[in-house]
């Protein structure tokens, strides 16, 4: 009998940005291969399902933005694995920012210059695209006033075409996912302006299943913690938008839970909340 018949399975889905999803399977399947496992990958759903299918147990390992994390997740039988130090980011550790950005052709210099202007953000539960928008016109005792228009595009890669293409004035786009766009057209950067840079935020993380038992986990854990540590971990970053991944614990996204204490109030923050908890 085929000896990959008797392999173990692990499922793992990202709920990130697409154009991050290479590098995810690319780690993953490095993780399930050094573990003896078979990697399976739920990428054919659109990600408020992956994250039911999660939910439900039909998927194992899950990389997601913690803001979902915290609403619909929190105190299920799932468990926080690890976060991605990730390319972008001017900071060490798992953390990320966020750049405000407009084209290099436009007269704006700064963030206030964005008054009355039109600004894209993703979804309403990302924290790179949405929540921290929000949490800066709070510090800076600003609403949404200031702009003219909120504009929901459904996913930073579209918030960068339109920006690019002049149909909106301005957009915040997740550092990670604006330098894999980089490194795909490098004419991009010249394009565009970064007016403000939001954060650090401690990174999305990748959480697990419990029912997939605690040997596993604690094998999943250190497989990708000792990573960049080893020749073939390191040839898999080096090809990624991944630096290392380090443990982490609930502690480390407190500032996400006061953020999402504070947009309890946004009426399209809520929304998407109660959609998602519809569909898991």
């Amino acid at each position: 009998m085929n000896e990959a018949m008797h392999k173990p399975s692990i499922t793992f889905a990202s709920c990130m940005a697409e154009n991050m999803s290479p590098a995810f399977m690319s780690v993953m399947s490095y993780v399930a291969t050094s573990l003896g496992c078979h990697a399976t990958f739920a990428h054919d759903l659109p990600w408020q399902q992956r994250m039911r299918e999660f939910l439900n147990g039909n998927i194992d390992v899950c990389w997601m933005c913690s803001l979902p994390y915290f609403e619909v997740l929190e105190n299920q039988t799932v468990q926080l694995l690890v976060a991605p130090a990730m390319q972008g980011t001017s900071f060490p550790g798992p953390v990320y920012q966020s750049h405000v950005l407009v084209r290099h052709s436009s007269k704006f210099r700064k963030f206030e210059d964005l008054r009355h202007q039109r600004i894209a953000y993703n979804e309403p539960l990302s924290l790179s695209g949405h929540g921290v928008l929000l949490r800066h016109l709070r510090d800076n005792a600003l609403s949404e006033a200031f702009f003219s228009e909120l504009v929901k595009t459904g996913s930073h890669q579209h918030s960068i075409e339109l920006l690019l293409d002049g149909d909106i004035d301005a957009a915040v786009v997740d550092s990670s996912v604006l330098a894999v766009e980089i490194g795909h057209a490098p004419d991009i950067e010249i394009q565009l302006r970064k007016v403000l840079t939001l954060g650090p935020n401690p990174a999305p993380p990748l959480v697990v299943n419990s029912s997939i038992g605690e040997k596993l986990i604690s094998d999943l854990r250190e497989t990708l913690v000792s990573m960049n540590l080893t020749v073939a971990g390191q040839q898999i970053l080096a090809a990624t938008n991944f630096n290392a991944f380090s443990e982490v614990s609930e502690a480390d996204y407190n500032s996400v839970k006061d953020l999402r204490t504070q947009m309890q109030t946004n009426s399209r923050y809520q929304d998407s909340v109660l959609e998602l908890e519809i569909i898991c």
